[in-house]
């Protein structure tokens, strides 16, 4: 039974949320949307973009030719995922019990605040499947950042690697997040403390944002929708890893 374009993409995700596949390929989100609905066909250089970060035999996704998986010493093999042996035609997995997350340039200044405009992946980090489903639960959504200076700690000292996920707007409870605060990206604490219907239909979120370190003040923050691209939550804070003394 033959597929579409869009069908064997999501395939392709395995799991992998639209957000961070868009980040992983530096293909916009609508775009990639676009693709799954099978509303638009994705040019030559954007299924190059894609092909680097693929577990799926590359013919395949462009026109479901050959194998789902990569033939083991084929082009397409990548060091991790799924491989067709040439010699018995069963699947083996290549370093499948890892996931690759990505740590992003940017750093969230757990202080003062940074503004970080460009933010590219700086390197990537290796984590066991089975270790990131017993410690957060599903694995799509997530990647990592630093965070650097004091108001945090001692929760997240200077130079910490914060594992975050993705979350949607307004859709969150209690907690350390990573956000957008007055056009500057930041890691904070936060409180909760009403949600309010606004004219035209639209709701307004009131929080606090807390500092763990006593010497920097609280700052009472509301969330609206049309002020997303300068104050926004991006991220909930699920894991971290420190450099013990």
């Amino acid at each position: 039974m033959e597929t579409t374009f869009g069908e064997r993409l999501r395939i392709a995700l395995e799991g992998r949320s639209v957000a961070e596949f868009a980040r992983l390929t530096g293909i916009g989100e609508s775009l990639l949307r676009k693709y799954l609905s099978d509303d638009s066909e994705p040019t030559v250089g954007k299924l190059q973009m894609m092909r680097a970060h693929l577990t799926v035999a590359f013919d395949w996704l462009v026109a479901e030719v050959g194998p789902q998986w990569p033939v083991a010493g084929s082009e397409d093999a990548p060091e991790t995922g799924h491989v067709l042996r040439e010699d018995r035609g069963t699947y083996i997995t290549t370093r499948r019990e890892f996931m690759e997350l990505p740590l992003y340039d940017i750093t969230a200044g757990a202080g003062p605040g940074k503004w970080n405009e460009n933010a590219r992946v700086k390197s990537w980090l290796s984590f066991r499947r089975d270790w990131l489903s017993q410690l957060v639960g599903a694995a799509n959504g997530l990647s990592l950042i630093t965070v650097d200076g004091d108001s945090m700690e001692p929760t997240l000292k200077s130079g910490a690697v914060v594992m975050v996920r993705d979350i949607e707007t307004f859709n969150f409870s209690d907690g350390i997040y990573f956000m957008l605060l007055n056009g500057r990206h930041v890691i904070k604490r936060i409180q909760r403390k009403s949600l309010q219907m606004i004219e035209s239909g639209h709701t307004q979120l009131n929080i606090t944002v807390v500092s763990d370190n006593d010497a920097y003040e609280p700052i009472d923050v509301t969330l609206r929708n049309e002020t997303l691209n300068e104050t926004t939550v991006l991220a909930r804070a699920v894991w971290l890893g420190v450099k013990l003394p």
